[in-house]
């Protein structure tokens, strides 16, 4: 897990070539003028899921974990707090991993609580184990998948 803040990401460039992409996508775009769903940023390879859960509390919300995808999840607006464990560390799966939807879902609960908030943000890889949506509070966010090649 990366936590940082949007001016900061150009040092993660070399990473993966389609951070480059997702942070373009956040600078050049007016967040306020984007409908909430899914948003192409360079094909099906990086792309924008926008929400606005503005004030809401989960505290049944279970850990995910990607294989093929990485995320970036920035706080536009508002704040989130996020839960962050090691994926080798959680114990306690809901199912198998789907490939069809990339995402493998635990119950753990005993993870580390992050905040995002103006534009702050954090990077999953997918050794990494989230649990977004713990609390929020008047958020708009947008996550940003980009595929593992």
């Amino acid at each position: 897990m990366i936590f940082t803040d949007l001016k900061s990401l150009p040092n993660y460039f070399t990473l993966f070539s389609g951070i480059e992409a997702a942070y373009n996508f956040l600078i050049e775009t007016e967040h306020t003028l984007l409908s909430e769903g899914k948003h192409l940023v360079s094909g099906d390879d990086v792309f924008a899921l926008v929400s606005s859960p503005g004030n809401s509390e989960n505290k049944t919300c279970m850990m995910e974990a990607h294989r093929q995808f990485l995320d970036i999840h920035i706080a536009r607006r508002g704040s989130e707090v996020i839960g962050w464990k090691d994926l080798t560390l959680c114990t306690h799966p809901d199912g198998e991993y789907s490939e069809e939807k990339d995402v493998i879902l635990f119950h753990d609960k005993d993870y580390t609580q992050h905040i995002i908030a103006n534009n702050s943000l954090m990077l999953f890889l997918p050794h990494d184990c989230h649990a977004p949506g713990l609390i929020c509070k008047d958020l708009v966010k947008i996550v940003i998948k980009i595929k593992i090649k």
